[in-house]
């Protein structure tokens, strides 16, 4: 037992003193440069709007009021292969609220924020119990974020591999 005992100190005050002489406070020389990496971000806009004015219309068939903004960066040949991420602040917050917000009410109904958006046009609906909700909404900020690779073949995907997926998401 005592052997054993000895042996186990011998032994760890080897790897104390193998790793204390292995770690340097000096860094080593740098490598080569790598390969240039994915771009970023470059493909996501961000727009404010601060002068948020209601107009009477529709949503779905139901009065709501309606704010339309004009945006050229969203043409025909774009719309398809964009996402876009909508918020509002109210004139008495600070805080951003994502676009569809649905909030209900103490008397059972609701109250809804939602958008559309359509080549060169981005609408934002305030309606409550199918009727028109005067929303304070001060700024509406999106994001439109364009696909850096699309996916448009007819080529039967539900049958594919791990490796097959990835080597397409990766063209």
């Amino acid at each position: 037992m005592k052997q054993l005992q000895l042996k186990m100190t011998y032994l760890c005050s080897l790897l104390f003193l193998s790793l204390t002489i292995a770690c340097s406070p000096e860094d080593g020389a740098d490598g080569e440069q790598g390969p240039q990496g994915a771009p970023g971000n470059a493909n996501v806009i961000m727009k404010t709007v601060n002068n948020v004015s209601w107009t009477e219309g529709f949503y779905l068939g139901a009065p709501a009021n309606v704010f339309e903004i004009n945006d050229p960066d969203l043409n025909e040949e774009t719309i398809n292969n964009v996402l876009i991420h909508a918020y509002f602040k109210l004139s008495f917050d600070d805080a951003w609220y994502p676009i569809t917000y649905s909030f209900p009410n103490n008397s059972g109904g609701q109250q809804v924020i939602a958008f559309t958006y359509k080549p060169n046009v981005i609408t934002v609906y305030a309606l409550k119990n199918g009727d028109i909700l005067n929303a304070s909404i001060s700024e509406i900020r999106y994001f439109i974020i364009e696909a850096s690779n699309t996916l448009t073949s007819k080529q039967d995907l539900k049958h594919l591999t791990y490796k097959q997926a990835h080597a397409l998401a990766k063209k």
